[in-house]
Parts: C-alpha cells; structure tokens; sequence
C-alpha cells in the first residue's frame, strides 16, 4: 500500500518540480529577450543620441565609430582601437575601457543565462507531455501564467521605482560594478557618448516591451488552462 502511494505521489512532485524550474526559466527568457533585441541595435543606438543631442558635443561619425568599437568589445572582445575624434581628439580613458570591460562580463553572464534557459526549456518539454496532448497544454499554460504574473509584478515595480530613475540607476551600479569604476565626470568621453537620459530612454523601452511580452505569455497561460477543459474529449483522464 505504502509503495503504491509512493508511486502515485511521485509523478505529481515530478510535474510540480518541473513546472516550478520551467516557470523560473522562462522568467529569465522574459526578463532579457527584449535586452539582447537591442543591446547591439545600432540604429536604435543613433535615435537615442539624437534624442538626447549627443550629436551636439560629439561628431555624429565618432559617435557611430565609437559604439560599433564597443559592439566589437562586447561580442568578440576586440580591443577599442585608438581613434583621432573630430571635435577634439579626446579618447576612452583606462578607466573607462576598464569600466566597459565590466559591462562586456555582466552582458556575457545575461547571455549565457538566458540562452542556458531556452535549452532548459526545450529539453524539459517532453517530460511535461504526460498522458495525453490536453495535460501538455495545461502544464505549459501554468508556467506561463505564473512566469508572467511574477514578471508583470517585478515589470511593474521597475516602471514605478524609474520614476527616480538616478537612484535607481546608482544602486543597479552598486550591486552589479561593486568595485566602483562606474563614476566619471560630466564632460568625460563614456558620460558624452551615454548620458543618462540614453539609459533611461533604453530601460523604459526594455521595461515596456517586457511588460508587453509578459501579458502575451499571461494570455496564452490562461488559455492553455481553460482550453483543455473545454475542448478536451470525454474520455480523456483527468487529473
């Protein structure tokens, strides 16, 4: 008796585990797809410096040279090659190559979490395919409802808290760059190039289109849970 119970409770915690790992899997997937659509989207890049008149201080030609050498630093850790600029032949200092060396590690561990998640995803999904199509499409509608409704709550929170978008842009620089090269003056070449108002253009857009993705997953979740109890045959097992 008692190992039939085992045998009975075992698939049920099977499920669950593997539904509780999905749904952290996809809130990965969720939280950064909309990071690595534009993280190297130059164009997207020249509308933020012309919206926040980056072109007035630096030659739009250097600006575009700069942040194709910092792309070639990020995705294949090609050093920044010395550049003469136009205005007036200012370069990265040390400590601001130093800087985006840390950002090319932070963005390095992003992508291989996020695409280490898709894997996950994809090699768990057989294993949540049980006795029939309908409880397939109910497990996969419970790990988007629930991946998405945690990151509508967080998407939310990041949308409110952007309102004090320096504070909150100082403490992402506390917790992530804890050793502190992420200080520069005002007229230095990294603060030119990005000031904050390209940071927080670039987070409100990575928040919304999160927040958008997130209610798409929450609306396919729901149907995934519901359909099958609408349209699944009579003789289908239920659980």
């Amino acid at each position: 008796m008692r190992s039939l119970k085992l045998r009975r409770v075992l698939p049920v915690l099977l499920r669950k585990s593997l539904i509780f790992l999905n749904c952290i899997f996809l809130i990965v997937v969720i939280l950064f797809t909309s990071l690595l659509i534009h993280v190297f989207n130059l164009d997207y890049y020249v509308k933020l410096f012309e919206e926040n008149r980056v072109f007035d201080n630096l030659d739009r030609e250097d600006a575009i040279i700069l942040t194709v050498s910092i792309f070639d630093l990020f995705k294949h850790g090609k050093e920044i090659e010395k550049i003469e600029l136009k205005n007036n032949g200012r370069f990265f200092t040390e400590e601001e190559i130093s800087h985006l060396y840390d950002v090319r590690t932070l963005l390095r561990k992003i992508f291989v979490s996020y695409y280490s998640c898709v894997i996950l995803i994809v090699l768990c999904l057989p294993f949540l395919f049980e006795k029939s199509l309908w409880h397939f499409i109910k497990n996969l509608g419970q790990i988007f409802t629930l991946a998405s409704s945690i990151v509508l709550g967080l998407g939310g929170l990041l949308y409110f808290l952007s309102r004090n978008f320096g504070v909150l842009f100082e403490n992402f620089h506390l917790i992530f760059f804890p050793q502190g090269n992420y200080a520069f003056p005002e007229d230095s070449l990294i603060i030119t190039l990005f000031p904050e108002g390209f940071f927080y253009s670039f987070f409100k857009r990575l928040v919304v289109e999160t927040l958008i993705l997130s209610v798409v997953f929450f609306v396919l979740g729901m149907a995934g849970i519901n359909i099958p109890l609408i349209f699944r045959p009579a003789n289908t097992p239920k659980k």
